[in-house]
C-alpha cells in the first residue's frame, strides 16, 4: 500500500496536540508510477496511454483523496458539495500534469540517445514554465467555486495539502530525470 508516516506537533498557541499525517513517496505505488513512465520511454509509447501509469496515477488520487478527506474534516454539506469541485479541479490538473508527463518522457527519450540540442533544452525550459504556470492557471480558476464550498481555513490547508503532496511527487520525479549536459 501506500505509506503514511504521522508526525504529532504541538500547537505552541494553546498547547493543543495536533496529528499531521503526511505520505512518504518512497512507497510502491510511486516508485511503479515512474518505473512504468520509464518503461513507456524505452518502448518509444505515449506515456498517458500507458495502463500500468494509468492504474498507478489512479491508486495515487485515491490516496491523494483519503489524505484530503482525513485532514480537513468537512462537515456534511461541506463534503458533498467539495467532492464534484474536487473532482473536476483534478481532471484539470490531470490535463497539464499529462503534458509534463510527455514532456519528461521525451527529454529522458533525447538524453538516452544523445539528441538533446539547445534548440531543444530552450524548448523544454519553455514548455516547462508553461506548465508550472498552466498548473497555477487551474488553480486560480477553481479557486472561486472552492471559496463558496469551504471556509478559508480549510481552503487554506486544502492549498497546503495540494502543495506539500506536490512538491513530494515533484521530488520523486526529479530523481528520474537525469541532468542535462550543460555543453
Amino acid at each position: 500500500g501506500f505509506g503514511h508516516a504521522t508526525l504529532s506537533l504541538t500547537d505552541w498557541h494553546g498547547g493543543i496536540g495536533v496529528k499531521l499525517r503526511f505520505v512518504l513517496l518512497s512507497s510502491p505505488i510511486v516508485a511503479g508510477l515512474f518505473l512504468a513512465i520509464a518503461g513507456s520511454v524505452q518502448a518509444e509509447t505515449d506515456v498517458t496511454g500507458d495502463p500500468i501509469v494509468a492504474e498507478a496515477r489512479t491508486l495515487l488520487q485515491v490516496e491523494r483523496a483519503e489524505i484530503i478527506r482525513d485532514e480537513i474534516l468537512f462537515t456534511r454539506e461541506e463534503a458533498s458539495r467539495f467532492w464534484p469541485a474536487y473532482e473536476a479541479y483534478r481532471r484539470d490538473i490531470m490535463a497539464v500534469r499529462d503534458r509534463q508527463a510527455e514532456l519528461v518522457a521525451g527529454y529522458v527519450k533525447a538524453y538516452r540517445d544523445g539528441a538533446v540540442s539547445a534548440s531543444m533544452a530552450e524548448d523544454l525550459v519553455d514548455d516547462y514554465l508553461d506548465i508550472k504556470q498552466d498548473l497555477l492557471k487551474v488553480q486560480k480558476k477553481h479557486l472561486k467555486k472552492l471559496r463558496k464550498i469551504l471556509p478559508p481555513r480549510k481552503l487554506g490547508r486544502f492549498y497546503q495539502l495540494e502543495n506539500k503532496l506536490d512538491a513530494e511527487t515533484d521530488a520523486q520525479l526529479a530523481l528520474f530525470i537525469p541532468l542535462m549536459d550543460p555543453v
